[in-house]
């Protein structure tokens, strides 16, 4: 890992106090988001500060199916692209990350509701030397919701005597079979390596804070009507413990909120080096098994492996909420897959991180 200092000036400083006010002046509302099990590993759904972390480029795609056996999966997809920007300087230190994303969630029996966008993202570190990083970032972008009515079954539309009767108009009001609208992020990373006279640090702390849709656009798809959409926090932090040259441990945690309904992910996973990491080399093979629960929710179990150029995963949910006599106990699969490419002579290394 090279060693470099780079203490930007008063316009990184304005940019991490501009987006500390933005953070403190909306109000939390109604609504909810898809997630991600594996959300470690994903950096651009998670807090847009987060590629900073990545010295080269990458490609990655995340997919979960959930729900299956109820008759209404929900599938989540989302594609990434990260690039850093390096300067002119002999050291060739990353001035900042480019991010652009891309993804679809498909809800209900018909898939008859849609959400789809593209968000593009720009990260730099406001403050960074070899033992502590601090970065911020901001994505936008403009999400579309798609709503297929023709299946759709109203309570106004049952008939005492017959049951349903599609003949008798729905009482809601007209519904819009699209709404598109922008969306605004940011966020906000603290990293720590702590080394004892080694090029690695033996153990890395990191700890970050993101807010979503700052801007509370409209997603109301009634006509005549107004829904604004909740800003979405994200409060998230971990560790990573090099227990020897080839073992590590890596604990961390999610906190969301949006209009008072929380989500809290907690877990670890332990990684082996199955091949020895030589000085000054990229990253070896590396297998890696975790478990995690979201309270309330589900147990997770997760597999993994990550080599110099590509890392994959998957995850298990096991579902222990009441919604598991529904669904008998079967839960959401989820996976992930990586591609990272150096750039103009880089070394393909990073940030000691618990991300996969």
């Amino acid at each position: 890992m090279r060693r470099t200092d780079n203490i930007p000036g008063m316009r990184g400083w304005l940019l991490l106090l501009t987006l500390g006010w933005a953070a403190s002046r909306v109000q939390p509302a109604a609504g909810q988001h898809p997630h991600f099990s594996q959300y470690y590993a994903a950096p651009l759904y998670l807090n847009p500060a987060l590629p900073v972390l990545e010295k080269s480029g990458y490609v990655g795609i995340n997919y979960r199916d959930q729900w299956r056996s109820l008759g209404f999966p929900q599938k989540t997809g989302q594609l990434s692209l990260v690039l850093p920007v390096y300067g002119r300087s002999p050291e060739r230190a990353a001035l900042g990350t480019l991010g652009a994303t891309a993804y679809n969630d498909v809800l209900g029996e018909n898939s008859s509701f849609r959400t789809t966008g593209a968000a593009l993202s720009v990260s730099r570190a406001l403050y960074s030397r070899p033992s502590h990083l601090l970065a911020a970032g901001v994505q936008a972008g403009i999400t579309q919701h798609r709503l297929d009515a023709t299946g759709l079954q109203w309570g106004s539309q049952y008939d005492p005597s017959v049951g349903f009767n599609p003949g008798l108009a729905p009482a809601a009001a007209p519904l819009a079979e699209q709404r598109l609208f922008p969306v605004l992020h940011a966020g906000l990373l603290w990293h720590h390596n702590h080394f004892r006279g080694e090029e690695e640090p033996a153990w890395s702390l990191f700890a970050g804070l993101a807010a979503g849709n700052l801007n509370r656009p409209d997603e109301s798809l009634l006509a005549g009507e107004k829904s604004r959409l909740p800003v979405l926090y994200k409060f998230h932090g971990g560790l990573r413990w090099r227990v020897s040259p080839r073992v590590g441990v890596s604990p961390n945690w999610l906190v969301m909120r949006q209009h008072g309904v929380h989500q809290v992910n907690a877990g670890a996973y332990l990684d082996y080096a199955v091949t020895a990491a030589n000085r000054g080399q990229a990253m070896p093979l590396q297998l890696s098994v975790g478990a995690w629960y979201r309270l309330g929710d589900a147990f997770i179990w997760s597999v993994g492996t990550a080599c110099k150029n590509y890392t994959f995963g998957f995850s298990y949910d096991v579902n222990v909420s009441s919604l598991r006599y529904a669904t008998g106990g079967r839960g959401a699969y989820e996976f992930s897959l990586a591609y990272r490419f150096a750039r103009g002579g880089t070394k393909i290394r990073r940030y000691a991180t618990p991300l996969m």
